[in-house]
């Protein structure tokens, strides 16, 4: 037997029973608290910012689309929105993701600062100001242990 996370586990069978697994992973919950300025994509087909927190596998996911409430490049670090305690790193976490907005050619990957305090950045500089038409933040995983 081996305990991970508070859970017995059966190791030579590699599996958590059942109740354990569901009391591990929660479902999507969506991002209620962006920053002033930014907004729910909410467009048609498109699923609207959310995480999720996997504590089985130490990690929380992030999934959908958010957009400026005014959309434009940003030319500093800019504060997207706040995950809750339970879902920020324990440091800082730079994540590549790719740009959404218009022409693909010539962008520029964005990138995601995400701080112990859940505060969720969008990197940019003078050379790097992206596009905040529509961010996508499907694919992001990161550790929370």
């Amino acid at each position: 037997l081996i305990q991970k996370a508070g859970i017995t586990l059966i190791a030579d069978l590699g599996i958590y029973a059942f109740s354990d697994v569901l009391r591990l992973r929660t479902g999507w919950v969506d991002i209620a608290n962006y920053a002033t300025g930014f907004v729910a994509f909410d467009v048609a087909g498109y699923q609207d910012a959310r995480y999720k927190i996997d504590r089985l596998n130490q990690q929380v996911k992030l999934n959908g689309n958010l957009k400026a409430s005014v959309p434009g490049s940003i030319t500093s670090d800019t504060l997207l929105f706040t995950l809750p305690a339970a879902a920020a790193p324990a440091t800082d976490m730079t994540i590549p993701i790719s740009p959404m907005a218009g022409n693909f050619t010539g962008k520029l990957p964005m990138v995601l600062l995400i701080k112990p305090t859940g505060d969720v950045y969008l990197r940019a500089n003078a050379t790097n100001s992206p596009d905040t038409t529509h961010i996508c933040l499907d694919g992001v995983t990161f550790p929370i242990d």
